[in-house]
This record gives structure tokens, sequence and C-alpha cells, in this order.
């Protein structure tokens, strides 16, 4: 503890109050075991959250040439990163002391994605992703998880599309216009599955959950999370789509 810290203390509202300096010292020591602590009890995940960010960048439709080069050249600065590549079409291949990860971008590389914006909601993700994935020309589900950004303190619930490709895994995040495999996906947003639902659920449910929308204004993203609770209430109360 120096005196320069002391006079930070001696501004005119509190001229006359004198800090001690072991009360200063003391002040400075709770202070760094608040931040030892944070730092002891939190998993930082900014490499990951780094990857993404720029994954994510680079397939936006809408990238220019001088901005895919400035995000390209932000991979350098992650440390978890041995190799990586971008080839004509797109594909992102990245190897890392982890995995290797696979993406491109959704928009042009799935047919069926066309036909969605005409059917879904402006801004609504979740019914896009219901409609893909029930319009998708392979067997698919919906996983519905928690993902998390910089660290295991900040998380979201999101949902996104699981499918087999060539005996392969893969995912498909409609918010984000991205297609990944999925160990790579489940490695850079450290994925906690909640529940999951199969394109054939989807297809047998849409006339239920219609019906029971109008009765409870039910949401895609509370559906996509609870079907199994809703659909065992559903059967214990058969009344009330009667």
């Amino acid at each position: 503890m120096n005196k320069n810290y002391e006079l930070l203390f001696k501004k005119d509202e509190i001229k006359g109050k004198e800090l001690s300096q072991k009360y200063l010292e003391f002040i400075w020591a709770k202070i760094e075991n608040i931040d030892n602590k944070f730092e002891n009890n939190t998993n930082l995940y900014s490499e990951e959250n780094l990857i993404f960010s720029i994954i994510i960048n680079l397939c936006d439709a809408n990238i220019s040439e001088t901005t895919k080069k400035s995000e390209i050249s932000k991979f350098q600065y992650s440390d978890i990163i041995r190799d990586y590549d971008i080839n004509k079409n797109g594909l992102i291949n990245i190897l890392t002391d982890n995995c290797s990860i696979n993406a491109i971008r959704l928009s042009g590389n799935i047919k069926e994605i066309s036909n969605i914006k005409y059917y879904s909601s402006k801004g609504n993700n979740y019914e896009s992703l219901i409609m893909l994935s029930k319009n998708l020309k392979r067997d698919n589900k919906i996983v519905t998880g928690y993902i998390y950004n910089e660290s295991d303190k900040i998380k979201q619930v999101h949902s996104w599309i699981e499918f087999k490709k060539a005996k392969k895994d893969y995912i498909i995040d409609y918010k984000n216009n991205l297609i990944m495999n999925k160990a790579g996906y489940y490695f850079l947003k450290h994925v906690e599955k909640i529940n999951e639902i199969s394109s054939n659920y989807l297809k047998e449910d849409e006339y239920l959950f219609n019906e029971f929308n109008q009765i409870l204004n039910l949401k895609e993203q509370e559906y996509l999370t609870f079907r199994d609770e809703i659909m065992k209430d559903l059967e214990k109360n058969k009344q009330l789509i009667l």
C-alpha cells in the first residue's frame, strides 16, 4: 500500500476524515479476497467465446471482404487454436487443443431454409427453427439447453437442431445462421442439455400445440423447453383440449 492510494480518499467531501494506513490496507485486503474468490469459483470461457464470435461474424451473409479479413486475423489471438483455414465455399476448419471445429453459413447451404421466412413471423427464431426442423429432408431433433458465453456465470436458454450426415453429428443454430459439427458446438458453448424433441413429434404435436396455445398463449420457447412436462399434464387433464 502506498501513499498515492491513500490520497484517493482525500477528496473535498471527506476533508478532515483521515483514513489510517492500516484501515486502507484492511479494505484493500477485502477487495483482493473478493476478487480471488470470484476467480477461483468461476470458469472463464474467453477463448471459446472469442472463437465462436469470430465464426458467427464470418457466417454473416452481408460481411464485406474487409471485415472478413479483419475477423480472420483475430484467430491469431487465441491460445488454443493450432491451425485454421477457410475454403472457397466458406467452410471454416479450426483445429484446437480440445477438438476440431467445422462451421459454415446456414443460408445458401440448406435448401429447405428458403421457405422458412415465408412461414415464420418476423423475428421469431423459435418459430423458424420449428418450421425448419419439420421441413428438413432428414431425421433431426430440436435440442434446448443452456449455452455459456464468457464464463460459467453467463448462460442463456437456447435451442438448435441436431442431425446426422455421413454418420457425423451436426447442429443448426438458426439464430446465428450457422451449421457446425456437434462436438465443436458443444465445446465452444459448454452445452447443458435440458430437453430434445424429434421432428416427428413436432409434426404430431402441431395440432395439439395450436389448440393449447389458444388456451394458455403457449410460446414456442416454452414448448421446446417443457414439451415432456406439458404432454404429461395434458394426459392427466385431457378435458383441457377436448
